[in-house]
């Protein structure tokens, strides 16, 4: 099965889920330049990701747009993915508490931004951005994105939970900015210890 355009889930009140999506294996692009593009927005009663399995497989070439879905606690659905080109927004689901979805994903060629409740920008300033996600904890599932060398600018702000940055341990280099502030939580930078470089 495939589909033309876009995939938008949006304001859907019945939605819990998207198993009826689930035999979908194709996105056709109609935008021009040509690029898929996964829309899930403003669904207040969305739990889950399920039905999106078969899409998010191996390497997704388009953008993905996860925001300002009340329920969604965790993101698994993204763990059959080891490449996304394009990039990754992922903001105001205020109960999101993990990224372990993440864990398999090796490269993103644009920008991953993962925000709590803040206005949504027009365009992306950092190459990843983690910035006043009051529910999560851990930065576990980012692995497979540091290791050995990390190139563009990297935001940690306004995590009041967060405990540890022991996933960058996997990294040496980072070609660009790095900023990490009032995370209230965070006693210590261990995990930057194998980090040599930061040229930002």
């Amino acid at each position: 099965t495939l589909i033309l355009g876009e995939v938008v889930v949006s304001e859907c009140d019945d939605c819990v889920d998207l198993l009826p999506l689930s035999n979908v294996e194709h996105i056709v692009p109609t935008n021009t330049p040509a690029k898929k593009v996964i829309r899930i927005e403003d669904n207040e009663h969305l739990v889950s990701l399920n039905g999106l399995e078969r899409l998010l497989q191996g390497e997704f070439d388009g953008d993905i747009i996860i925001r300002r879905n009340a329920l969604l606690e965790s993101i698994p659905i993204f763990s059959g993915l080891e490449k996304i080109h394009g990039n990754v927004r992922i903001d105001e689901n205020t109960k999101l508490y993990d990224l372990n979805g993440f864990r398999n994903i090796r490269n993103i060629t644009g920008q991953l931004l993962i925000r709590g409740n803040v206005a949504i920008d027009s365009e992306f300033t950092e190459k990843i951005r983690i910035d006043d996600n009051e529910f999560l904890t851990t930065l576990d599932g980012l692995e497979g994105l540091l290791q050995g060398m990390f190139e563009g600018d990297f935001t940690i702000r306004k995590k009041r939970q967060l405990a540890s940055l022991l996933v960058f341990s996997g990294l040496e280099t980072i070609r660009g900015n790095v900023t990490i502030e009032d995370n209230m939580s965070l006693l210590d930078l261990d995990g930057f210890e194998n980090i040599h470089t930061i040229t930002g």
